[in-house]
């Protein structure tokens, strides 16, 4: 049975440092540091973050797998890069491989956005008017202690198309990645790029979300003439999910796979474009 579901991060972060930003909200879920509020003074989590039950677990997979193999007309990512026709075939991996993987998420997510607002309104409407009108909580992620990830880019056509490889590895991920590095290109327009990388300490690699959603609403007016105005406010729109365009697995009750090996599991769930 599935359960909540994770997007994955467009690059690892520190464990120690992107806790803090536990509570905040976002634009990009998979690049939360880009833009957020409220501001962080100091490494410290937000405060109202103590009044909420914090729930810690300790995953009993080691193996986490998303992956996809499809072929569309729409335009994506490999695409827009590789400026080739619309009608390839697809196929991407992302794996990652930990002894000690965990997931810590705020308990009472509807209560905690609510206190969010009041001690911080101001700030996320501001964000939201400035970016949005949409953005997204972060209200859960999950880190691994010395990951070794492995990500694979496939896309196939039977005509010839140009491209170019300048960037490629950037551009696609945005994970400046310091491990083996390798594209291949068939004389049936074939092209594959992995990126292999073993990391140090604990990281954050995956983020679970509410979303959150700048609507119209009526407001009293103090000391005015008029009694009402209709004024935009950051409203709870229920858990985030990302249908068309992430990188994204769900926790699951039952994730043994054959070929992981024994006493190994694996998480994983299509990448969704």
């Amino acid at each position: 049975m599935s359960g909540p579901s994770f997007v994955v991060f467009a690059e690892s972060y520190d464990a120690a440092d992107f806790s803090r930003l536990l509570g905040t909200i976002v634009i990009d879920p998979c690049r939360p540091l880009d833009n957020y509020a409220p501001a962080l003074a100091s490494k410290s989590p937000l405060p109202f973050i103590d009044d909420y039950r914090l729930n810690v677990n300790r995953d009993t997979v080691n193996v986490i797998k998303t992956k996809a193999l499809r072929e569309t007309s729409a335009a994506t990512t490999l695409v827009t890069l590789f400026s080739l026709g619309k009608d390839w075939a697809k196929s991407n991996t992302y794996e990652l491989k930990s002894d000690d993987i965990k997931t810590i998420s705020i308990q009472q997510k509807p209560a905690a956005f609510e206190a969010l607002k009041d001690s911080h309104g101001e700030e996320l409407t501001e964000l939201l008017r400035k970016y949005g009108p949409i953005g997204y909580m972060l209200v859960g992620f999950k880190s691994a202690n010395n990951p070794d990830i492995r990500t694979e880019y496939k896309a196939g056509k039977e005509n010839s198309a140009g491209f170019s490889t300048e960037g490629i590895i950037t551009a696609a991920t945005g994970i400046p990645f310091a491990g083996d590095v390798g594209i291949e290109v068939s004389k049936a327009q074939s092209v594959k790029s992995a990126l292999q990388s073993s990391l140090e300490g604990e990281r954050v690699f995956a983020g679970q979300y509410i979303k959150i959603a700048l609507r119209p609403k009526i407001q009293r007016v103090q000391e005015s003439k008029a009694r009402f105005r209709i004024g935009r406010v950051p409203l709870y729109q229920g858990m985030a999910s990302f249908p068309t365009e992430k990188m994204v697995f769900s926790d699951s009750s039952d994730d043994s796979d054959d070929e992981a090996g024994e006493g190994d599991a694996t998480h994983e769930a299509d990448i969704l474009y």
